[in-house]
């Protein structure tokens, strides 16, 4: 399950709100009292920005203009006053080229920063971002949507990738062209339908699995729903009952694309995205057990084909007596000695039966406690703990418990592998060697 921030669209409104009515009220700070920050060419800084969390939350910042520049200036020199932020560098995605701006200069570097990274630091630089990781869109007037990463040392020193801004016309994808694909059972809609977009994101989630992975999402259903009726925090569920697997997909999952993004800016990939791969990280979590359950089921059948027979076979046993009996009420001997044969030979069939019959049963209840064993604790999460060697999950979420902290590393894993890597790098080398798949 995968639930996303409460009320985000009233999240966001009231961050927005909050983020204005601090550009809006911030107080000029005199250039004697900020003159602290020096433009200056230095080795890339990534290394000392190591986050240790990754922040889902969505920051609704609205489309920018040059006109919004010294409110969001003031911003930024207000945090840089609360001591909020020691340093901020800047990554650019065609050259790589960092430029890297301290406390112990002028302003003039702040001046010049882009807009739309005044705009990301000024709605997040505060203690509380310190250790974490955030990747936004910022829209700019006339240029379109710029990716940002925000990686924040535990120190608040500030790195800001930027990729360039997002052009290029939306993908599609249909669902029978998933279903042939990737083995999924039905893509189905409860009260909405798919998309032609959103099946795009369904496809390019679905392709980011390696071939040992997609066993996991073979005969899957896909479900899209307005939202879930317990809550409309949630943005997608994955289920498993008498009727199989499936993952439901809500509306909520689609409402971040506009305002974040997945993976890294200069391939950023939409932010609905980190749904689809949350959940299908439960899948692969959730994988043994259904390996575990179809072996109970296959045994189920058999032991009804073996009950089957053996009912049949103890019929034509007790016809076989009755005709025995029948032979002796006549005294013929011949007959006698025909029938009493052919009770012999259905009493010897009918006792094999018995005997595989109870094999298959004992076999039955063998596979029912395994099921039972790797269901209530599945032996992707107990590995999965001991790579974690202490640490509870990427994310706020992920941090509620050991599935959730297993689906939010799946997602970061497959969809922000760089990000993971800062985060927790032990799982991310435990994912590179393969240690969750292990069926």
């Amino acid at each position: 399950m995968q639930l996303l921030p409460l009320n985000r669209r009233e999240s966001e409104r009231r961050e927005t709100a909050r983020t204005l009515m601090a550009l809006s009220l911030a107080p000029g700070t005199g250039l004697s009292l900020l003159a602290l920050l020096l433009v200056a060419l230095s080795l890339p800084v990534l290394a000392e920005a190591r986050s240790r969390s990754y922040d889902r939350d969505t920051l609704a910042i609205e489309e920018l203009g040059e006109g919004q520049r010294a409110l969001l200036l003031r911003r930024v020199q207000a945090a840089v006053a609360r001591r909020s932020l020691r340093s901020i560098s800047l990554q650019s995605a065609s050259t790589g080229h960092v430029q890297r701006l301290t406390l112990k200069g002028s302003l003039d570097g702040l001046a010049r920063l882009p807009l739309q990274v005044l705009a990301a630091v000024a709605a997040t630089a505060a203690p509380r971002s310190w250790g974490s990781e955030r990747d936004l869109l910022i829209s700019v007037r006339g240029q379109g949507r710029y990716p940002l990463s925000l990686i924040y040392s535990r120190r608040g020193d500030l790195t800001v990738e930027q990729g360039p801004p997002m052009t290029g016309l939306a993908q599609t994808a249909a669902a029978g062209e998933l279903r042939a694909r990737f083995g999924l059972s039905r893509i189905v809609g409860r009260g909405r339908s798919w998309r032609s977009g959103e099946l795009a994101v369904v496809a390019a989630s679905l392709a980011r699995l390696s071939a040992a992975e997609r066993q996991a999402v073979e005969g899957l259903v896909l479900v899209r729903a307005p939202a879930w009726p317990g809550g409309r925090r949630h943005a997608g569920r994955y289920r498993k009952d008498s009727r199989g697997a499936r993952i439901l997909v809500y509306d909520r999952a689609f409402e971040g694309d506009r305002h974040g993004f997945l993976g890294s800016p200069q391939r950023p990939s939409p932010a609905s995205m980190s749904t689809l791969l949350h959940e299908l990280g439960h899948a692969v979590a959730d994988f043994p057990a259904r390996l575990a359950w179809q072996a109970v089921d296959r045994q189920q059948a058999l032991q009804k084909r073996v009950y089957k027979d053996y009912r049949q076979s103890y019929r034509r046993y007790r016809s076989a007596y009755r005709g025995y009996r029948a032979a002796l009420a006549s005294g013929r001997r011949s007959l006698i000695q025909e029938r009493e044969q052919t009770l012999l030979d259905r009493q010897q069939q009918t006792e094999r039966l018995a005997g595989r019959l109870k094999r298959v049963q004992r076999e039955q209840r063998k596979l029912a406690r395994q099921y039972r064993k790797v269901q209530r604790f599945s032996p992707v999460l107990r590995s999965y703990r001991k790579a974690l060697a202490g640490r509870r999950g990427p994310t706020r979420y992920g941090r509620t418990s050991l599935h959730e902290s297993f689906a939010e590393s799946f997602a970061l894993y497959r969809g922000d592998p760089q990000a993971l890597h800062r985060v927790l790098p032990a799982v991310f080398q435990w994912f590179e060697e393969g240690g969750h798949l292990v069926w």
